[in-house]
């Protein structure tokens, strides 16, 4: 009778153990599915936090580039009444605006165009997309030329090394293109006689013709 009981006492406890042991993994499964869910969702969250902030960015950089087009495009509205002599200050983001879709000359492909002004002369820096992926620097000097604003390339970096005059005109002449088309109405109108540098300003000085 005693062994009988014992017996069933050891099977009672067994069975306890067992239904104890199955709990417990099932709990521990329970919370890896609970926090994996949770990586998820937190993982989800920053990819679109961070699409979401990109896309601002870029909202934000194409309304300051349409804006400052926009700007230049005023001054270059002449209208029908036209002074015999004009003074044009082209600010820095006016004249960044003119290159924001990058320029391609036979040996570079520059995209990420940044045009800085200073007393001395443009400091271009830009991205070189083909035919290799490189930080570009490139010095010009504005000059007048044929009645027209043209960029004199001075200095061109590719990476950290210098490249002989020939590839530098190449350079210039995309530059160049770029200008003759956005100044198209002021040519049209007015013969340039002078440019001058300032901090974050290039003043265009011009006759009627």
């Amino acid at each position: 009778m005693l062994t009988k009981r014992e017996n069933q006492e050891n099977e009672f406890y067994q069975e306890m153990d067992t239904r104890t042991h199955r709990r417990s993994c099932c709990t521990f499964q329970t919370m890896i599915i609970f926090f994996g869910i949770i990586f998820l969702v937190v993982g989800m969250a920053v990819f679109f936090l961070f699409r979401f902030l990109k896309q601002t960015n870029l909202s934000s950089q194409i309304s300051t580039v349409i804006t400052a087009k926009s700007s230049l495009l005023g001054k270059l509205n002449f209208g029908q009444v036209k002074n015999p002599e004009i003074q044009i200050p082209v600010s820095e983001e006016e004249l960044n605006s003119l290159f924001s879709n990058g320029i391609q000359s036979s040996i570079l492909e520059l995209h990420d165009i940044t045009i800085q002004i200073n007393e001395l002369n443009l400091e271009i820096l830009a991205q070189a997309k083909k035919p290799i992926r490189t930080p570009v620097q490139i010095l010009a000097r504005p000059v007048v030329n044929d009645d027209k604003i043209k960029l004199a390339v001075t200095n061109v970096k590719i990476g950290r090394l210098p490249i002989p005059g020939l590839m530098r005109s190449g350079l210039q002449n995309a530059l160049n293109g770029v200008l003759d088309k956005n100044f198209q109405n002021l040519y049209e109108n007015y013969r340039v006689t002078e440019i001058k540098l300032e901090k974050d300003e290039m003043i265009i000085f011009g006759k009627l013709k």
